[in-house]
């Protein structure tokens, strides 16, 4: 009668163990799944401001809206701490070389750079004036030019 009592709690501790485990698991991809879908709806959202051409007639002037702000990445978007052996300008252009974008950041506002990367990339780390056309939350970039 013993025997078969050992027999069924070690069963039943085996089968706990095991829908505890699965549960766990369900846990970790459910939130890495979660993680990734937020990545790539940003992604996405980058993607179709840079797939949308400008709408010419909502903006009279063929240069554009001018815009002043710093360039700076995607990635560390002004706060170049993690990278605090180089200047704002190299950390810019390291992390558009590893997959970010340059931005424009204005104060609280801050616009994904679409356009010529190498043109917008001379200036980064500085403040510029940018003439272009303001998408949502990109500018597709016409001309950069140094404020100083």
């Amino acid at each position: 009668m013993k025997q078969k009592r050992s027999w069924i709690s070690l069963l039943g501790f085996c089968l706990l163990t095991a829908v505890g485990a699965a549960l766990a698991l369900a846990m970790i991809f459910a939130g890495a799944s979660v993680a990734l879908a937020g990545h790539q709806a940003e992604a996405a959202q980058v993607a179709q401001a840079s797939a949308t051409p400008p709408d010419v007639s909502a903006n009279p002037h063929p240069s554009g809206t001018r815009f002043t702000g710093m360039i700076t990445c995607s990635r560390c978007r002004g706060r170049h701490l993690r990278n605090s052996h180089m200047t704002s300008e190299e950390c810019a252009r390291t992390c558009v070389r590893a997959g970010a974008m340059y931005m424009l950041v204005d104060g609280d506002r801050t616009y994904v750079l679409l356009g010529d990367n190498t043109a917008v990339g001379k200036f980064a780390g500085q403040r510029v004036n940018i003439m272009g056309t303001r998408q949502g939350d990109a500018i597709l970039v016409n001309s950069a030019s140094s404020l100083y």
